[in-house]
This record gives structure tokens, sequence and C-alpha cells, in this order.
């Protein structure tokens, strides 16, 4: 038994999704769980592929907030 989600989607975003659904014979809500099926099953998230993207501006001198906060979440 499938769950209803409602999602809210920008409407450019939902025509191109339509567009490719209709492509695909299949609907937007099958293109979305195909999406989240494969993402769950690969060893790599979203998040981790994220995480050390952002950069900051080098901390000021003294600053051991921002020291700890870029030790913390950004790699090297």
């Amino acid at each position: 038994m499938k769950t209803r989600v409602t999602v809210t989607l920008d409407p450019k975003v939902h025509k191109r999704a339509k567009l490719l659904a209709r492509r695909q014979k299949a609907s937007v809500s099958g293109l979305i769980e195909k999406l989240l099926s494969e993402q769950s099953e690969s060893d790599d998230s979203i998040v981790e592929n994220m995480v050390g993207s952002a950069s900051l501006k080098q901390a000021r001198k003294g600053d051991a907030r921002q020291t700890k906060l870029m030790e913390k979440y950004l790699r090297s």
C-alpha cells in the first residue's frame, strides 16, 4: 500500500517534471519515487555529498568560535 504525500514545486519545475514524466511514460509521483529510491540505494547521500561544499572567509584573528565551526563543518 502506498502513502500519499504532498510536494510543493515551483510552477516551472512542475511543468518540466510533467514533460519528463510524459516522455518516460510515468507520473510525476513515479519520477519522484524513482529518484528517491535510487538515491537511498546509493552509498552516498545528498547530505554527505554536500558536506564541505561551502566556504567561509578566513576567521578573524582570535575568533575561536568561527575557527571551531570551520574545523567542525568544513573539509580541508
